[in-house]
């Protein structure tokens, strides 16, 4: 079926309300969780052929962060689903005053190749959860994960979830949202094809992710750099893309090596490059750097490159550039106050929209910690953590060129949610102090115009909106009051008598 069909018929489903109940999206959450459930091991099989991931880091890059969104929806959408009271100042006080979660509508998910499977189905899963009828289209790089793509969305309703391969046919077009997570150029294209219809647009992107090394315990640092460095082969969006060292730190690198010779006997848990441009990218970056330590294996056929660590200077234009790959450029400064100073100049200053994605910092000390959060200006800023702070309760996303907008968890349901103000006047609450003043100031604003409303208006914007439990605690403070001056007064007449 052509696209545009299709997308008259996710149309005519938003439009009908049919997505918005709350028992319709739990069934679809549960339906998806049973075909997820279904096609995982496909799904797996799949990375291996295309990414040569290992069963356990698909398991636990892929599978398990799709499972955990899934359960947070389950548990807490009836939650999300409920109209949000808002306080109200005492002009309003005759009226109730809510936001109420809408579905913002049809949209589109753009995933890349790096981690198809959770890029592609972790934001999905919050449309469903918002109500919205969703078009997923994959990346190209990633031909066997599209092979079960399809799959799962012939399991669903066209009016439900499309996938389509070819995106030509997909932008632009009056999408309510756009979910893209990529690379800044192909960004750009998006955003530009978005402004045609005004789109909300969500831009979840990279950015050259700085590791600032203080007073730390540097085995722990070292772990956590290789974890997030060589994880899928560096092919991470904030994974680590240079390291900043000391002279009382430098024995890290030297840790880090140790590490990737223990924890890399194989080539097994050893991602391949996405592609021989990128392959010969990284040849290129190594061969005119002075290389600190190369991993032994190399298979060149599968585009397996080796784990690789190389001295740069602090000038050299590579660390501006986000590597992508297993390559991890050491730069050495005299103290922490250096490096942070340094990446202000170097990044800020030109441009203040080069802004990583994540920042990180090792230290123990609590000066640096608050040196470091004052300073540095990031999507996210995690401190002796790397890659970990990806969980539903946090919000993930950046700022300026690293992407536009958040998600995991509640600000994905916040992305495909339009929170639509309601403002109601009820028969029973004309009446009270709020209404007179509401009446009053209403009533200045028509011919003949009345002198002076502003002390009115000032009271009834100012003064907060009392409960009913806010009512019967200042009457019985005033009675309190009343009572104690009552009793003080009659003793008093009681001694001068």
């Amino acid at each position: 079926m052509e696209f545009d069909s299709i997308f008259q018929i996710q149309q005519a489903a938003y439009l009908d309300g049919a997505l918005e109940p709350y028992q319709c999206r739990m069934d679809i959450l549960l339906k998806f969780e049973k075909v997820f459930k279904k096609y995982s091991q496909d799904l797996c099989s799949a990375l291996v052929l295309d990414l040569h991931k290992s069963q356990r880091q698909s398991e636990l890059s892929e599978i398990e962060p799709v499972i955990h969104e899934l359960n947070y929806f389950k548990k807490n959408l009836k939650f999300l689903m409920k109209p949000q009271k808002v306080k109200q100042s005492l002009i309003f006080k005759n009226t109730t005053s809510q936001l109420i979660p809408r579905p913002i509508g049809p949209s589109l998910i753009i995933s890349p190749f790096n981690y198809p499977v959770n890029l592609a189905f972790v934001p999905l899963i919050g449309a469903f959860a918002a109500g919205c009828p969703v078009t997923l289209k994959g990346s190209p790089q990633t031909p066997n994960i599209l092979k079960v793509f399809e799959l799962i969305a012939r399991e669903f309703p066209d009016k439900l979830f499309c996938f389509f391969m070819d995106h030509t046919q997909l932008l632009p077009r009056p999408f309510s949202c756009v979910f893209f997570t990529g690379s800044i150029p192909v960004a750009k294209i998006i955003q530009a094809q978005c402004a045609q219809y005004l789109n909300r647009c969500v831009l979840e992107l990279g950015g050259v992710n700085p590791v600032f090394l203080g007073k730390c315990n540097k085995k722990q640092a070292s772990y956590q750099i290789s974890l997030g460095k060589f994880f899928n082969a560096g092919q991470t969006c904030i994974a680590p893309n240079f390291i900043c060292v000391t002279p009382d730190t430098e024995s890290v690198v030297n840790d880090i090596i140790k590490i990737v010779e223990q924890k890399f006997k194989t080539n097994e848990h050893i991602c391949k490059i996405i592609s021989k441009e990128k392959y010969a990218y990284l040849e290129d970056v190594v061969k005119t750097r002075k290389i600190i330590y190369q991993h032994s294996f190399l298979d060149k056929e599968n585009l397996i490159y080796p784990i690789t660590l190389i001295e740069v200077d602090k000038t050299d234009e590579l660390l501006t550039q986000e590597l992508f790959g297993n390559v991890l450029p050491i730069v050495k400064f005299k103290s922490l106050n250096d490096q942070i100073q340094w990446y202000r100049e170097t990044f800020y200053v030109p441009n203040l929209q080069c802004r990583p994605l994540a920042a990180y910092l090792f230290t123990d000390m609590k000066q640096e910690k608050e040196y470091f959060m004052r300073n540095i200006s990031a999507g996210a800023l995690s401190i002796n953590q790397v890659l970990l702070y990806q969980i539903s309760q946090l919000p993930f996303g950046g700022v300026g060129q690293s992407g536009i907008g958040n998600y995991h968890g509640i600000e994905t349901f916040k992305v495909f949610s339009h929170y639509q103000p309601l403002l109601w006047v009820q028969k029973h609450k004309m009446f009270g102090l709020g209404y007179a003043i509401n009446s009053f100031v209403a009533n200045s604003t028509l011919p003949p115009m009345r002198k002076n409303p502003e002390f009115f208006m000032k009271i009834g914007l100012n003064l907060p909106g009392l409960s009913f439990m806010h009512n019967v605690k200042i009457i019985s403070l005033v009675f309190l009051v009343l009572w104690a001056l009552g009793t003080t007064a009659g003793l008093i007449y009681l001694l001068v008598k």
